[in-house]
């Protein structure tokens, strides 16, 4: 409430805390007429009106964040507040959005300081007498959640350790949740099923005025999906989160170094999309040291409504797979899946979107400092936690299918191979699942076996006529466009 309104407020300038303090202790407010002398005598501020209040610009002060980096050696690279590594940018994020002009304007402040329904009591002196405060409308409440739960949580359950006086946390995550389940709509737009292949796209919307997840990179957003029977048993799940706060099923989240990539398309349980901004340091290797972060390797985090990726300014960049998928932009996301069913009957599709504030590679990167003592102590307050993520949407469906539906079709006409096999004998074997991918053809005369539980034929695949194909599993799925 002190911040002074200055002409560089929204400007580099003003970002990463550089904001000016107001001289003669002013409390700057929304209302135009404060009565001023019970506040100036009991605290020494004097209640003062500015529109700057109820800015936007005032919040980037703090939530447009540029930190400097250094190399492996520690040697300082930045020399300019521009050159330094965008560690948040929610400010930019939403001047790049529809909320920032026109019609569909609205400040920061709308959504995290929302307005108390009817006339508000907002102080106790004077209470009578011509001075005294009359019921204010349009109340800006000082809620001010964003989406971490977890921290709240933690806070909460160790409150005499930690010297928390607050008794307000239980509420405040109730407040966060009813937040979070508006950041986000989310669709099931189609659903089929042929040629033994259930079919799915669906679309994530963000509903908010910055990218979701935003702010620190700790930060992501998982697609959650799936495919159960009549029965109930589960047949594919693709970005389920377990009770050590891992995405189940990904290489990413086990082998330090690499992280998920973004998907158009997801066939198999070991993909996953996640919505997320990955460090890399000055070597261009993944990192998750904020004074070695350079740059992003990926971010595919969901832009808010229109934001267009191919006329934004660099610190808020779409970077990865993202920026060349057709479907990602404008505050939308759309992923197809594409998944092997055997039998027929009655399917049920459910798709979760799943927000965390502390990333599994993340913790498991601090967990390595653990001999340090508030590394320890956090490790521990962590693991007697019960929050590992928060439902922000969950939507479903269900879809009969047929026998017909439900049987694979391995014509030559439908099924294209990873290399381009001769005249001689080939046999490809598999343990678990074969995908068969590539443009070229098979030569003629030729013959080549798969065998493997499960064989996937991507789109394309075929097979010269006249040659000989063979193959034989558990499972065999085409989905041939010729």
């Amino acid at each position: 409430h002190q911040i002074a309104d200055t002409p560089t407020l929204g400007t580099l300038e003003s970002f990463s805390g550089h904001y000016e303090i107001a001289a003669g202790r002013p409390a700057y407010g929304q209302y135009a007429d404060p009565v001023v002398m019970p506040m100036l005598r009991n605290s020494g501020y004097t209640p003062t009106f500015s529109h700057h209040i109820s800015d936007s610009a005032l919040c980037a002060t703090c939530h447009n964040l540029k930190t400097p980096y250094v190399d492996a050696e520690g040697q300082l690279l930045t020399t300019t507040p521009a050159s330094e590594f965008p560690e948040q940018m929610v400010y930019s994020e939403w001047e790049a959005s529809r909320y920032a002009h026109g019609e569909t304007q609205q400040s920061c402040q709308q959504c995290h300081m929302p307005r108390a329904e009817g006339a508000v009591k907002i102080a106790n002196r004077p209470l009578a007498g011509r001075q005294a405060i009359s019921p204010r409308s349009n109340f800006a409440q000082h809620t001010l959640v964003g989406g971490n739960t977890l921290m709240m949580e933690i806070l909460a359950n160790h409150r005499q350790e930690l010297e928390v006086t607050s008794n307000q946390f239980e509420q405040s995550v109730a407040e966060t949740r009813t937040l979070l389940q508006t950041a986000a709509d989310l669709e099931i737009e189609t659903l089929s099923a042929a040629n033994g292949t259930l079919h799915a796209v669906v679309r994530v919307t963000n509903q908010s005025g910055h990218k979701l997840p935003t702010s620190y990179p700790s930060r992501r957003v998982v697609l959650h999906l799936t495919l159960l029977d009549e029965q109930g048993q589960t047949r594919f799940e693709s970005g389920r989160i377990d009770a050590q706060g891992r995405v189940v099923g990904l290489a990413s989240e086990e082998e330090p170094g690499r992280y998920e990539p973004h998907h158009t398309l997801i066939r198999s349980p070991d993909q996953a999309q996640i919505y997320e901004s990955v460090m890399g340091d000055s070597d261009g290797e993944l990192t998750h040291t904020l004074l070695r972060g350079a740059r992003y390797l990926k971010d595919n985090r969901l832009v808010p409504a229109g934001f267009d990726k191919h006329r934004v300014e660099e610190d808020i960049a779409v970077r990865g797979g993202a920026f060349d998928d057709p479907d990602f932009n404008l505050g939308e996301d759309r992923v197809t899946y594409q998944l092997p069913i055997a039998t027929a009957g009655r399917y049920r599709l459910v798709v979760r979107l799943l927000y965390q504030p502390l990333r599994y590679d993340f913790l498991q990167d601090l967990w390595r400092d653990n001999e340090l003592p508030e590394v320890a102590d956090f490790q521990r307050m962590y693991g007697q936690s019960s929050i590992r993520y928060e439902v922000i949407q969950q939507t479903e469906a269900t879809l009969e299918i047929s026998p017909e539906q439900a049987t694979a079709s391995c014509s030559p006409s439908a099924i294209t191979l990873s290399s381009l096999f001769y005249a001689s004998p080939f046999i490809v074997r598999s343990e678990q699942q074969l995908i068969v991918v590539g443009e070229q053809q098979l030569a003629p005369g030729a013959t080549l076996l798969y065998q493997a539980p499960r064989i996937l034929f991507a789109p394309g695949f075929w097979v010269t006529s006249g040659s000989a194909f063979t193959a034989t599993a558990g499972a065999v799925v085409c989905v041939g466009e010729r």
